[in-house]
């Protein structure tokens, strides 16, 4: 009761983080006066009492380059190489992505709000780029929070909570000292720290169950961090060599109620070894009987069979598992669409700007030109229809299709589900991305007319891979007919086609598809990792044990009878009678 209340109260705190950054964002927008009126205020009076010191100006920077990228990065990567040699892989998998998100949150959100730095008085540092939300306030707390849910296992109980206070007054001091250099309002440090606690609940969130869906103990990472077992691994000195693997003991997890029964098993098996005569042993053994054998072989087979299902464990109601095993897929699908996300502003921005987005990498304008001088008649009626087979409506088609075919012959929720999920993921990416990329069509004829989103990335190319992308992994494991392979090419030949028209047709670069690829490429992942679209295949229970039926058992011949009962047997009975 007590860890399910500490549970709701961490929910809690993350939604109304959340909930706060995305009023903050609301009201920067709409330019809300009083909120407007109290920054200017706090700026002002801020840089009034700091600028005429220059011992205040040069702690204030100190204290600023604390959340900077070049000290931030380099605790990371210290921390990273630490964890990968320890083999720490999963702290060090967190510690990453939970790092890199607010590298792609931070300049993301930047350009979609896109609100200027205030003006002061005497101004005593500079800031690139817009203001909200607070870069150096949203980093700082997102890594200095990662780093502590990470090696907090490594300190000693009593240093724990001194250690929390400490990393939040750091982290306080960082974004006070973004308001006194006057380079940032107030909502734009609440807006950081808003948006690092929502970041990192779920980031902390999505690790923990994945713990729980491998079977392993779920902490509260405030107290004892996220992985209190690798407490050894973690400390940067030990005085006492590790404990191997097999040694250490059972943590309480999905699976651990079978560990009683199991205990029972074998004290059963050991009574057994002296059970009476007439019971279901065979007397100084303790192996059971032809009947009694086929019967606990059926009943391990069907427990084997029942605990298969990651998403229902012993010792747990179903509703739960599921309900957890809910929780941790979407939890790492948001941070999968934040990083991909990330990845597609990462690559096209830089793209868009420059030179105005006809520059020449990879013959962003020198493929384009040369399509548009060797257009003809036939070819613009191939690449037409290219052009209309990735287009929003025929991909609709395409996927209701497969959605309809995958519930009648798999009979599954999860392949639909998994449909779903790709293609919802690929239109929010490629409409986020679209417009804060607003990368410039060639500067060639476009066939297809104005369009009303950006040349990055190409919508038709992404959505033609996922589709048929999608269409191969669920056909491939389940057949063996030569017919599985058409999906498998469907899925090379068709975005081919889709990209050569898109471009035939002046309506995209070259970058502009590797843009698409890097979109499918790690969604489709993303999504086949965490929703397991073929799970039911490893459902299937293994073959039922029978017995053989007496009417297949033969009887021994009459000659083999007299045999029998003329020879002695080698280990007579101590009660049998030996006739003279």
């Amino acid at each position: 009761m007590r860890r399910d209340k500490a549970t709701l109260l961490r929910i809690s705190a993350f939604s109304a983080a959340a909930l706060l950054f995305t009023v903050l964002v609301i009201a920067v927008r709409v330019r809300w006066v009083p909120m407007e009126s109290i920054d200017r205020g706090v700026a002002n009076s801020l840089n009034r009492l700091v600028a005429p010191s220059d011992a205040l100006v040069q702690l204030m920077g100190g204290i600023s380059r604390l959340g900077s990228f070049g000290v931030l990065g380099w605790f990371i990567a210290i921390a990273s190489v630490v964890l990968l040699v320890r083999r720490q892989f999963r702290l060090a998998l967190f510690l990453l992505a939970t790092s890199l998100g607010g590298l792609v949150l931070d300049p993301v959100l930047k350009i979609a709000v896109g609100r200027l730095r205030p003006v002061v008085e005497q101004p005593v540092a500079h800031g690139g780029g817009n203001s909200f939300p607070s870069g150096h306030s949203l980093n700082s707390f997102i890594c200095y929070a990662a780093l502590v849910l990470v090696f907090l296992p490594a300190l000693p109980a009593r240093w724990r909570r001194p250690l929390l206070i400490a990393v939040g007054a750091l982290v306080a001091l960082i974004g006070f000292s973004r308001l006194a250099l006057g380079v940032h309002f107030l909502s734009d440090v609440l807006g950081g720290w808003s948006l690092a606690v929502a970041w990192v609940g779920l980031c902390a969130g999505a690790f923990e169950l994945w713990r729980y869906e491998r079977g392993e103990q779920v902490t509260a990472p405030l107290v004892v961090g996220l992985a209190p077992e690798a407490a050894d691994d973690l400390q940067l000195t030990s005085s006492h060599p590790p404990i191997p693997e097999r040694e250490l003991p059972l943590l309480h997890s999905r699976g651990s109620d079978d560990a009683p029964a199991r205990a029972d098993g074998d004290a059963a098996t050991t009574r057994g070894s002296d059970s009476p005569r007439g019971s279901g042993l065979t007397r100084g053994s303790g192996t059971p009987r032809g009947s009694d054998l086929a019967a606990a072989r059926t009943d391990g087979d069907a427990a084997t069979t029942r605990g298969s299902d990651p998403m229902r464990g012993s010792g747990t109601p179903r509703g739960s598992e599921s309900r957890r095993g809910r929780g941790w897929i979407v939890a790492g699908l948001g941070v999968a669409w934040v990083l991909t996300f990330g990845a597609l502003v990462g690559l096209g921005v830089p793209l868009a700007r420059y030179r105005a987005g006809n520059g020449n990498i990879l013959g962003d304008s020198t493929i384009p030109h040369w399509f548009a001088g060797h257009r003809t008649d036939a070819l613009g009626h191939v690449t037409i229809v290219g052009s209309e087979v990735g287009n929003t409506h025929a991909i609709l088609a395409i996927g209701l299709a497969i959605g309809a075919l995958a519930l009648a012959v798999i009979r599954r929720w999860r392949p639909v589900v998994f449909l779903v999920t790709v293609m919802f993921g690929e239109l929010s990416l490629f409409l986020g991305s679209a417009a804060i990329v607003g990368r410039a069509r060639p500067d060639v004829e476009n066939m297809d007319g104005p369009m009303p989103t950006s040349s990055f990335p190409s919508g038709h190319v992404a959505a033609t891979i996922c589709i048929w992308l999608v269409a191969a992994v669920l056909v491939m494991p389940r057949t063996r007919a030569w017919w599985r392979w058409l999906p498998v090419a469907a899925a090379v030949l068709m975005p081919l086609w889709v990209a050569v028209s898109r471009m035939y047709r002046g309506m995209h670069h070259p970058t502009d598809i590797l843009g698409s690829c890097v979109l499918a490429g790690l969604w489709v992942f993303a999504a086949w990792w965490l929703l397991r679209p073929n799970h039911d295949l490893a459902e299937e229970p293994a073959p039922a044990r029978t017995r053989p039926s007496e009417s297949t058992i033969q009887s021994p011949s009459p000659s083999e009878t007299t045999r029998a009962a003329q020879s002695p047997s080698p280990n007579p009975s101590p009660n049998a009678v030996i006739a003279p």
